[in-house]
């Protein structure tokens, strides 16, 4: 079973939907910021993929289990084309009646910030009919 690891070699990756406490996790497995002592601290509880060989956060609200396809690497940076081949959705969140981002509560990550999900802004439409200016 494989999770963190290099994708380019296993050619699989799991892509969890981050909450905040699982945000240090996500800093252990960037090659420019791994921590092992933090790793240890922080350790998630995994389980195995439903399609692939790949293990995946227990408990996690949201995660997709991905084939890589192509890799491409630009700067600093590596980029994964992949194909999703499952997504596990925990109960709860498919039990909503909209994709609530304030309930899902996901860790958005924006070139070395992160931030969380804020307030409801309204729903598609709401600035149309209210003559936004």
């Amino acid at each position: 079973m494989k999770w963190i690891g290099d994708a380019t070699i296993t050619r699989v990756s799991n892509a969890p939907i981050i909450r905040i406490r699982l945000a240090p996790v996500a800093e252990c497995c960037n090659r420019y910021t791994k921590n092992e002592k933090l790793y240890e601290k922080v350790l998630p509880t995994f389980e195995n993929g439903k399609v692939l060989d790949i293990l995946l956060i227990l408990n996690a609200k949201w995660s997709y289990e991905c084939e890589v396809i192509k890799t491409v690497e630009l700067g600093e940076s590596v980029t994964f084309f992949a194909q999703i081949r499952h997504i596990n959705i925990a109960p709860e969140i498919m039990d909503l009646d909209w994709f609530d981002l304030r309930v899902i509560n996901p860790v958005v990550y924006s070139p070395n910030n992160y931030f969380a999900i804020g307030e409801h802004l309204g729903e598609i439409g709401d600035y149309s009919k209210n003559n936004y200016p």
